[in-house]
């Protein structure tokens, strides 16, 4: 992704805290391609929670409600989850920190799966199952996660723009988008196009 990374790895040192400590005042925003609307410098990214100590999928919910509260109150208004993160239990955590007025402060992308897709019924299988975890009616936005060399072919071949286009116009999707993870040149040789900014 083309945004710095809010992680919070309890074996990694809180580098997105201790920048936030220096108040919202110095949050840098983007704006966000050609949508109306500035996003974070940071972002708060769901793949590194607090866990019990032999037990990955336990999230400590009440750690990760007061980090995620913090993020958005010192000015994070992005944040990232994936279907797969702590064996599916990350959407669900998350959904908690969200209530009382947060979600309305945020934008989250969730992340379709490529490696467990194997058919077209597979992306609304995925999509039903998240948008449910975090009990949410509309993605705001949708990336093909972990797109490379390798599963591009296999998406496009299944006709991922073509169901993306009919989530969108369904309301089930605000945005659709993708997490490159390869090579920009060879992607954009293989058919796949963006637009840094």
């Amino acid at each position: 992704m083309l945004f710095g990374i809010f992680q919070t790895c309890p074996n990694q040192p809180l580098i997105g805290r201790l920048l936030l400590q220096q108040r919202f005042q110095t949050m840098k925003y983007r704006v966000f391609g050609k949508l109306n609307w500035e996003f974070s410098a940071l972002e708060f990214e769901t793949m590194c929670l607090p866990t019990g100590r032999n037990d990955f999928a336990n999230i400590d919910k009440h750690e990760t409600t007061r980090m995620i509260r913090y993020s958005i109150d010192t000015g994070v208004d992005y944040k990232e989850t994936s279907y797969g993160y702590y064996r599916g239990n990350s959407e669900v955590v998350i959904r908690r920190p969200l209530i009382d007025g947060y979600k309305q402060k945020i934008r989250i992308a969730h992340r379709l799966p490529c490696h467990d897709v194997r058919t077209t019924e597979d992306f609304d299988r995925c999509l039903n199952v998240q948008l449910k975890r975090l009990g949410v009616k509309r993605a705001d936005f949708y990336l093909l996660h972990h797109l490379n060399k390798l599963v591009w072919p296999k998406m496009r071949d299944l006709c991922i723009l073509r169901w993306a286009n009919r989530a969108i116009s369904d309301c089930q999707i605000g945005y659709f988008g993708f997490s490159l993870h390869d090579d920009y040149e060879l992607a954009k040789r293989r058919g796949v196009t963006c637009v840094l900014t």
